[in-house]
């Protein structure tokens, strides 16, 4: 295909097209090879194919990642959204309950809407991410990048990622607590919660928490892969290909940091959006899981979601390296 130069400088000084790198000047058919961002005014600057290759990358985890989880995803969702604290049973216990429900193929109810979102979140997570670092981070050397920048980077690009797909966070809870045969499917559940809902914004219902949540846990996620990673890289010689692996190891333990700290206000989160007709506020709902149980009420369900997103961010965190590193290799 191409794009005309001028169609870009009518809408951007920044953004002009032609061979960008000495690597882009060597394969010039290539798709991101003939785009180049030149430094404006604004002080946005030197933006390559790598952050293409994120985007794809992304994307292609975000698929992987949670349908190879989904049934623990709705473990976890049912763990957080039921009445007491008592009410049974193990995480065992509960699939037995939903295989028996609904059949074996009932734990990936809802993956759907799960992937369509995941998809697109995780694309944008770490494409996002890997254009906040060149604002944020005030060095071009990551070992001198202090640890605040690297959590303000992880922190802005969770909110701007939770605020774009949020309305399929909402069709996702719906039909993973929703009994057999309630939803025919996600455009009937998405119908339904417009309907009853009163409009649009019964889809954004419990973002608050889910922004107030995110901010804190998405900052310190990414901001301690980026360092665990980049501390690793300094004690790999030079020459030797890193091992991969590495990526899921570092992924898991920053998904546990950020995991803690943010936990108790996903569950809040869920249980606003998990019931039809459910007007609590945040704090109303804040005080019914207090109520039901303390502190301990507001981690019900962590095991169960520890089991889910440890594995899930591992393996994100594995598919993003493995296919960015695929692309490099085919020169895309």
């Amino acid at each position: 295909f191409e794009v005309e130069c001028s169609a870009f400088n009518n809408t951007t000084s920044d953004i002009v097209m032609g061979a960008s790198t000495e690597e882009d000047k060597q394969h010039p058919g290539s798709i991101v090879g003939s785009i180049e961002f030149v430094e404006g005014d604004d002080g946005f600057r030197n933006i390559y194919r790598k952050s293409i290759r994120q985007f794809i990358a992304g994307a292609s985890a975000g698929m992987v990642s949670r349908t190879c989880t989904a049934p623990l995803d709705r473990i976890k969702i049912i763990f957080q959204t039921r009445a007491t604290i008592q009410e049974p049973n193990t995480i065992v216990g509960c699939a037995r309950h939903l295989v028996k429900e609904g059949g074996f193929w009932s734990l990936w109810r809802g993956n759907g809407a799960n992937v369509l979102k995941q998809a697109p979140e995780s694309a944008m997570k770490f494409f996002v991410w890997d254009l906040l670092k060149t604002r944020i981070y005030s060095s071009d050397d990551n070992s001198l990048v202090p640890m605040h920048e690297r959590f303000l980077a992880g922190a802005v690009t969770g909110a701007i990622t939770q605020v774009t797909v949020f309305p399929l966070e909402m069709v996702k809870t719906r039909l993973a607590t929703a009994k057999t045969g309630y939803n025919k499917g996600l455009v009937d559940c998405a119908v339904q919660i417009f309907k009853e809902e009163k409009g649009i914004k019964g889809f954004y219902r419990g973002i608050l928490p889910a922004l107030l949540g995110v901010v804190p846990y998405m900052g310190i996620e990414l901001g301690t892969y980026d360092y665990l990673k980049h501390k690793y890289l300094e004690f790999v010689p030079e020459g030797v290909e890193e091992n991969k692996a590495s990526s899921a190891i570092f992924g898991a333990i920053s998904c546990v940091c950020g995991g803690m700290v943010g936990y108790p206000l996903v569950l809040v989160r869920t249980r606003m959006q998990a019931k039809p007709h459910n007007r609590n506020t945040m704090t109303q709902e804040m005080k019914n899981v207090w109520e039901a149980g303390g502190i301990r009420a507001f981690y019900k369900g962590i095991s169960a979601n520890f089991l889910k997103v440890i594995p899930a961010t591992a393996i994100s965190f594995f598919v993003v390296e493995q296919v960015k590193s695929t692309m490099e290799r085919q020169n895309f």
